[in-house]
């Protein structure tokens, strides 16, 4: 009766009353009603990879954090589910084969799980209660009875026993949980001190010009003289190997089998070897010699293995990760460094390992621009060395891209900033030139830029006066993520998802 006497206008009027009121905590309370509703009226789209018994992937307090397949009450299976259909929906779902995006639904469902038996914990040391009335309430108005928007006595009448107490267990710790967290951290009061601080960090604001030299204008020709000039780096040699982590006996008596019938070797890659070219008989590919420096003690040992010939089985060797014998599939070839592939196998590698000889050949184009841009202008300069100039939104230095506060974008596509907020140096270099200056080369990632100031201003009001009611929602979503680190760091939780996902979840091939 009670909720018949309300009329949609009546509980529209009172959630908009509840948004003004409290705009945090109404925040907190569509995000349940939005778990609760993806729970129950989502197409379940869990692929139970394990059998019907129940997994422990750890505990908290004593709690197991425990996965039941088939359980509808089950929390964890509620929260895979919660995490696919969020992924569905935002078209963000790969192909289930995917094991890396398994790998994070699966942690993300057992971390929200963790911090679930946290508060659920906490909730009733503290003597936390949800009445009753209160879950008739939630089930009436957004439980798995509701047809249409209306409560239906026949939905009702049709589910079993069973899952009545599962919703009702369900709705009643989904109350509890919006309630702790209403009381932990909706309450909290920030002075006018601190928003006013908040609104000095908004100002100024510049827009700047540049011009960024990439590595890739680092010439071919040069790449290809320290290619030349380091070639043993880059012979290429096609192998295939067996891996043992057992111990040296137990490779040396694989290798004795192979003397008699190097044809074995694929089957005991495939039965023994334990790596990932297992599954292909072995067979790695074509790898370069710098590809296997770091797997080989000793460096000798590399020289000879490319010193065989096609079809020469090796020793046993002593790698970084066990005992490796090597079939040689193509005997070794001096590079080609006329290939372009082969130029780029240098570049990549001069990008890793000899970023010093690039920056420093950039960093004099920088300042051959820059010293044409002090005589004849930025604009005229770029003109004269072909280069696109670049220009930014306005922005206060915004050191971490904080979400209070613009954020660097270019007016174009290009990204030679995508990291300069996560750059101290950068930011006190640029913000302490004076507006229409010209900068000195400044290096940022594969990138050298040269930057021009080009305003400054006063952050706009619009921007300013959005601080007093922006700042304590951001404040809160930074405090409800502090919560949820410190019981995943607590010593009271025992985390074994790791091997518990590899040994019963997602078994690898041995």
């Amino acid at each position: 009766r009670r909720i018949k006497s309300r009329t949609p206008e009546k509980r529209a009027t009172d959630l908009e009353k509840r948004h003004q009121a409290h705009p945090v905590r109404y925040f907190l309370y569509v995000i349940v009603l939005v778990i609760v509703v993806v729970t129950f009226v989502a197409y379940p789209v869990v692929r139970s990879a394990v059998g019907p018994g129940s997994v422990v992937f750890g505990s908290y307090k004593g709690t197991e954090i425990r996965y039941v397949p088939g359980k509808t009450d089950d929390y964890f299976t509620k929260q895979i589910q919660n995490i696919q259909q969020q992924l569905q929906s935002q078209n963000q779902q790969q192909p289930a084969s995917s094991e890396l995006q398994s790998y994070e639904i699966w942690r993300e469902a057992f971390e929200r799980t963790v911090i679930h038996a946290a508060v659920m914990d906490d909730a009733q040391r503290s003597g936390l209660i949800v009445t009753s009335a209160a879950v008739d309430e939630a089930l009436a108005q957004y439980g798995p009875y509701v047809v249409n928007g209306k409560f239906s006595i026949d939905a009702y009448n049709q589910t079993s026993a069973t899952e009545r107490v599962a919703n009702r267990s369900f709705f009643h710790d989904s109350l509890v949980e919006q309630q702790y967290y209403d009381d932990i951290l909706s309450g909290q009061k920030f002075s006018s001190a601190t928003v006013d601080f908040i609104k000095t960090m908004l100002s100024p604001e510049r827009s700047f010009r540049y011009v960024a030299f990439t590595f890739d204008q680092y010439p071919a020709d040069l790449v290809a003289a320290y290619g030349q000039h380091n070639a043993k780096l880059f012979r290429t040699i096609k192998l295939s190997r067996i891996t043992i982590k057992t111990g040296e006996s137990d490779a040396k008596a694989v290798y004795l089998r192979l003397e008699g019938n190097g044809a074995l070797f694929s089957e005991l890659a495939r039965n023994l070897s334990k790596d990932a070219y297992a599954d292909k008989g072995g067979e790695m590919g074509v790898k370069t010699y710098n590809d296997l420096r770091p797997d080989f003690q000793n460096q000798g040992d590399l020289d000879k293995l490319f010193a065989m010939h096609e079809g020469d089985i090796s020793p046993v060797y002593k790698t970084s990760f066990g005992w490796v014998i090597y079939r040689v599939d193509q005997a070794a070839t001096d590079p080609d460094f006329t290939d372009p592939a082969t130029v780029k196998t240098v570049r990549d590698y001069m990008s890793q390992f000899e970023r010093g000889k690039i920056e420093d050949y950039l960093t004099d184009l920088g300042n051959k621009f820059r010293d044409g841009a002090l005589q004849s202008g930025f604009e005229a300069a770029a003109a004269n060395a072909k280069l696109v100039v670049h220009s930014t939104n306005y922005f206060a230095v915004n050191y971490g891209d904080s979400s209070f506060m613009p954020t660097i974008k270019t007016n174009d596509d290009n990204d030679a900033l995508s990291s300069a907020s996560y750059k101290a140096d950068f930011l006190t270099e640029i913000f302490s030139l004076k507006v229409n200056s010209i900068s000195k080369p400044i290096i940022l990632d594969t990138n050298i830029v040269v930057m021009q100031p080009t305003d400054e201003r006063p952050a706009p009001a619009d921007e300013t006066s959005g601080v007093a009611s922006y700042f304590p929602y951001i404040a809160q979503q930074y405090a409800e993520q502090d919560f949820g680190a410190q019981i995943l760091a607590s010593k009271y939780l025992t985390d074994n998802f790791q091997q518990v996902y590899f040994t019963s979840i997602n078994r690898p091939n041995p």
